[in-house]
């Protein structure tokens, strides 16, 4: 009887007319206690609650279980149970256990649930509509930027065409000239511009228009120098080592200019009846290595005949070496120049930044 009543549950037995013969401590608290019958005393109804489902247990003879909200509009899980009394008679075992704040915090949680799905529905139909928006802005600036490459392509393709028309006007114009010099100079202004043509020609045909082949541009110069000259890689050996690098066009005339200069210097000069130093055959090597601290090192070299002892390229006056030097400059790099073996410049530089890019 003790452990009854110390229950957290209320517990009583019911008849078969409605009156409650037995009810433990928490039952006569919440309720009260009162010879009535149930629905009269917890209700005041005058017949028994049209919702109650206690005395199904009397047809069937089974347990049941349910939920009950009380007067107070507390909610109760309730547990009946067919049930013989010590007479033989029949009545009804109940325990309810109070679970209105586990409905309370149940409703709570449903209640953050809706807002959860409410708030991603509405930040899943937001992010769609900005990954649609971003979409579109991407397809635009797709579209944009096909536009500008084929503009400047369709400009490398122009400046090529109209540096060749310089270059053939040239050429046209080389057998009215009777003077040795000036037929030279043509020539190298012919050279010069064709190197500058021939960038233009690789960034038209370029899948990036940021970014230029070195190994192939200078093979391709270094071939139409040779041509120029009449020289014929049978009697002067080529041999280019360039690594897998690709510079942008501000970086790429420059280091044109260069090799065109220093390349056109070594077929005129280095080889006079040509034979390269110490019986080896005329060589002339143009190498591109990527060097320390995101620097580079062009290397044009021949083993001929040198320049005199105490040579320096500040101090010449040809307008070749003049125009390396200034190109040098634009490149922000240094000249190192070695007459040990033949002719060895050595120019290190760094990558430009290409004009209105911002770094």
């Amino acid at each position: 009887y003790k452990v009854l009543e110390m229950l957290p549950a209320y517990l009583v037995l019911l008849t078969p007319d409605y009156h409650v013969s037995f009810a433990n401590r928490l039952f006569r608290e919440r309720f009260g206690a009162s010879s009535r019958r149930c629905y009269e005393h917890l209700f005041g109804y005058s017949q028994p609650c049209p919702n109650c489902e206690t005395y199904q247990v009397l047809e069937t003879m089974a347990p049941h279980e349910w939920e009950w909200i009380s007067p107070d509009g507390r909610i109760y899980h309730v547990f009946d149970f067919p049930f013989t009394d010590v007479d033989g008679s029949t009545l009804i075992l109940e325990m309810g256990i109070d679970i209105t704040d586990q409905k309370k915090a149940e409703e709570e949680i449903q209640k953050l649930n809706q807002e959860l799905e409410r708030r991603v529905n509405e930040r899943t139909a937001q992010l769609a509509a900005a990954n649609k928006e971003l979409h579109i802005r991407e397809a635009q600036l797709q579209e944009a930027l096909f536009e500008k490459e084929v503009l400047l392509k369709e400009i490398h393709h122009r400046v090529k065409n109209n540096l060749q028309i310089i270059h053939s006007m040239l050429n046209l114009q080389l057998p009215y000239i009777k003077d040795e010099q000036a037929i030279e100079l043509f020539k190298e202004s012919q050279n010069r511009v064709f190197s500058m043509a021939l960038i233009h020609e690789k960034m038209y045909q370029s899948k990036s228009l940021a970014k230029i082949d070195l190994a192939e541009y200078i093979r391709n110069l270094t071939t139409n120098l040779f041509l120029s000259y009449g020289v014929s890689e049978r009697v002067i050996r080529r041999t280019i080592y360039v690594d897998n690098l690709t510079f942008n066009i501000d970086t790429v005339i420059p280091c044109a200019l260069i090799i065109n200069e220093l390349v056109s210097n070594s077929l005129k000069y280095a080889f006079p009846n040509s034979c390269g130093s110490l019986n080896n055959k005329p060589e002339i090597r143009i190498e591109l290595r990527r060097s320390v601290d995101n620097k580079y090192a062009l290397i044009v070299s021949d083993n001929g005949i040198g320049l005199p002892k105490g040579f320096q390229p500040q101090n010449c006056e040809s307008l070749g070496l003049k125009l390396v030097r200034v190109l040098v400059k634009q490149l922000k790099g240094s000249i190192d120049l070695d007459l040990s073996n033949g002719t060895k410049f050595t120019i290190k530089f760094r990558e430009l930044a290409r004009k209105g890019s911002g770094k």
